[in-house]
């Protein structure tokens, strides 16, 4: 990340993304060393350690850890806020002689350090490193802080995925949601289930695909979890299932044959078959698998766009209808949902889906993400008890042109919906959404950024973005930062 170079009497909180909550400057500046000294007690000793190497690959400079008898020469001291408060603020205060971070968490004294990377100057030889004196103190409005990336309609590498991750937790973004499963591939092994990656992995005569290990998987996880980045796994049920049902044909209402599908941008029609209990076996051996290698916090287990034309004309399917007594596909959908949220909820995991999980009646354990008519569907959840995830298509799709969605349309992400303190509590946050029917790896970050930036500070303060011209000033002197990043965001979004 590229430091910015000193100018006389410059504000440099206006260079900050997302933006600082409260900013006080003082008289003079903080000017590192040749070698910088981190101080952590015991329990953030960790989150120092990782401190060093990023100051070495970002700033080129040498930096340890020292002990308790050398605190009184530490020019970074990491110091866990007694008073509690939220877990994810911090404060900052810049001395002449020492910086000082604090938080009642790592996660908080983490996000302070990127906060004081983007306030770090240059001189202009680009040489020697310093930080104006001020006191800082910011904590997010919303604990939820969220990225999906479609990995299914085209494959994303490893890398890709770590490289995402860094910048995401740079951005004080939390939660990594990978969409796993899809008509269009399957990109998560199974052991017992081999042939969901031998033939759902895969599609078309060019064998396009890809998928990752649970090795992969749970190091994936491991490496977010270093940065305070939460990954939710995504296996998408009982519709886009058309991969799974490539490779075990038996599970659906017709049996096939099918191909893993090469259309990305049709809702295919197939389904697992409600009414065949050789689903519901499946699937919670799946799972089971997922939660042994990768014990997830939470699952999203989709429940969009399910057509049930299939149900509708399954024998199988009516009469699982009539022995449950239920009232129709919808409440069919409602069946199947509850027994895996059931099992995931035995299993001690949260269970989260898209709001058509709600069809045919829901369970308020689950958390709803809200994304078609998002402010009028996120409210009646919250009146009815349901926590929600706010992924608005209006704000929050990335995947969509920017004559569809500008910089300034997703700058007026609004998170404010509740009408009292306790509706409040249940609206956990948002999430951006990178759907990549047209989108392959190469071309990812022309997509998702800048736009990505814009939501990243409406998630971090739970609001639109009140003066657009300001944010988009804001963006531009920023853009040699991400440029620095090897971020290559797309020029043609209008700068104001």
């Amino acid at each position: 990340m590229k430091t910015m170079e000193t100018t006389a009497a410059r504000d440099l909180s206006k260079f900050i993304v997302p933006s600082i909550k409260s900013f006080e400057k003082h008289h003079g500046s903080f000017a590192f060393k040749a070698k910088i000294l981190f101080y952590a007690d015991s329990s953030h000793y960790k989150t120092a350690k990782n401190l060093c190497k990023v100051f070495k690959d970002i700033f080129g400079l040498e930096a340890e850890v020292v002990s308790s008898e050398e605190s009184s020469q530490a020019d970074i001291v990491l110091k866990t806020d007694s008073a509690g408060g939220n877990p994810e603020s911090y404060s900052i205060l810049v001395r002449p002689e020492m910086i000082t971070i604090s938080s009642p968490s790592g996660r908080g004294l983490f996000y302070g350090l990127n906060t004081l990377i983007q306030l770090i100057e240059r001189d202009k030889n680009g040489s020697a490193f310093s930080v104006p004196c001020c006191r800082i103190e910011d904590q997010p409005e919303y604990q939820w802080r969220g990225f999906m990336l479609d990995v299914c309609r085209h494959f994303m590498s490893i890398d890709c995925i770590k490289r995402y991750i860094d910048i995401l937790s740079f951005y004080k973004f939390n939660r990594l949601h990978l969409h796993l499963t899809e008509d269009q591939g399957w990109r998560i092994e199974s052991r017992k289930y081999p042939l969901l990656t031998e033939i759902g992995a895969y599609r078309g005569k060019s064998n396009y695909g890809g998928y990752y290990t649970l090795e992969q998987l749970r190091d994936i996880m491991d490496y977010a979890a270093a940065r305070f980045v939460t990954v939710v796994p995504e296996i998408d049920l009982p519709g886009h299932c058309q991969a799974a049902l490539a490779a075990y044909p038996e599970l659906s209402c017709t049996g096939g044959p099918f191909e893993v599908s090469e259309k990305v941008h049709v809702i295919h029609e197939e389904a697992f078959c409600a009414g065949n209990e050789k689903c519901f076996e499946f699937l919670q051996d799946v799972f089971g698998e997922i939660i042994d290698a990768l014990e997830p916090k939470y699952i999203h287990i989709g429940a969009d766009e399910c057509l049930k034309n299939r149900w509708k004309a399954c024998s199988r399917c009516q009469q699982r209808i009539k022995d449950e007594v239920l009232a129709d596909e919808n409440e069919l959908q409602a069946y199947f949902v509850r027994r895996i949220a059931s099992f995931l909820k035995s299993k001690g995991v949260t269970v989260i889906g898209w709001e058509e999980i709600l069809e045919g009646g829901g369970d308020r354990d689950t958390i709803i993400q809200v994304w078609k008519g998002c402010r009028e569907v996120a409210k009646e959840c919250i009146s009815n008890g349901y926590r929600v995830i706010l992924s608005p298509t209006s704000n929050c799709y990335l995947d969509y042109v920017p004559a569809r969605i500008d910089l300034e349309k997703a700058s007026q992400f609004d998170l404010n919906i509740a009408d009292s303190p306790a509706e409040k509590e249940l609206v956990l946050g948002g999430e951006a959404c990178m759907w990549t029917e047209d989108t392959p790896q190469e071309i990812l970050d022309s997509k998702v950024f800048p736009r990505l930036l814009a939501i990243c500070e409406s998630l971090w303060h739970g609001a639109a973005v009140e003066n657009y011209q300001e944010f988009a000033n804001r963006l531009r002197s920023h853009y040699n930062a991400v440029s620095e990043y090897g971020i290559e965001y797309n020029c043609s979004f209008p700068e104001s």
